[in-house]
């Protein structure tokens, strides 16, 4: 994701500070830039890169020629400048936070794929290999994420989890009560553990759901739907659940 300098930051909080609540169209908009009080701070060039900035971050709605200012953008305009700037750099710094954890997880399910795969030809059979299925990418609802056949006509149903700083002894990660419930359901359900590379991931480990029920929080004070783990590494089986 595009890192903005704070004089860029400043020109998008100015634009923020030109609209309606109501909104206003683009052309009235950026009419008004030379007019911009900032004691030749910033250009019309800057103002046109802030309003980019804006509707970059999602602040600003966008309907054809119309543009209108969500509530987060209209509490931003009426800070001072050094907390409006910061406030904005926090908004993008969040959007990459979570593009990167999306990456990471990819990353995790790839190495995973390429590991059943590369067992498979192995044990020589290269015709199961082509079989190893990515299904989150079609259905991130299943409670795993990639399926992988074995020798004895089972599948293997892995749930991928990614982390992109375990230690040496804990191993942490979130995850859903759905997960878990098909992991209790499904034998050959087993968690992956995987860590996340500057541009990749490795395989750390796998366990079954029963391995986990000690580390999940009780329904007492009320019921989970997703749950944060710090799994000891200890837990964890080498490599990835057999395919023999």
């Amino acid at each position: 994701m595009t890192s903005y300098t704070d004089h860029q930051l400043l020109a998008a909080v100015r634009v923020a500070r030109l609209m309606d609540a109501e909104g206003n169209t683009s052309q009235d908009t950026t009419r008004t830039f030379p007019l911009v009080m900032s004691q030749g701070e910033h250009r019309s060039d800057d103002l046109h890169t802030g309003l980019a900035i804006l509707t970059a971050a999602g602040l600003m709605y966008v309907d054809g020629d119309q543009l209108t200012p969500t509530p987060a953008l209209i509490l931003l305009a009426g800070l001072p400048d050094h907390e409006a700037v910061r406030h904005l750099r926090r908004v993008f710094a969040d959007s990459t936070s979570a593009l990167s954890r999306i990456e990471s997880g990819v990353a995790g399910e790839a190495a995973v794929v390429e590991a059943c795969r590369a067992d498979l030809v192995s044990l020589g059979r290269a015709d199961l290999a082509g079989k190893v299925m990515q299904l989150s990418l079609l259905d991130d609802t299943l409670g795993y994420d990639v399926s992988a056949p074995t020798l004895t006509d089972q599948v293997r149903l892995l749930e991928v989890k990614t982390a992109g700083r375990p230690t040496d002894a804990i191993f942490p990660f979130f995850l859903s009560r759905n997960e878990f419930y098909v992991g209790r359901r499904e034998k050959t359900w087993a968690l992956v553990a995987c860590a996340a590379t500057e541009d990749s991931a490795s395989i750390i480990g796998w366990c079954r759901a029963s391995a986990l029920v000690p580390y999940l929080p009780d329904d007492r004070r009320g019921r989970w739907t997703e749950a944060f783990l710090q799994l000891p590494r200890s837990v964890l089986l080498d490599g990835i659940p057999p395919a023999v």
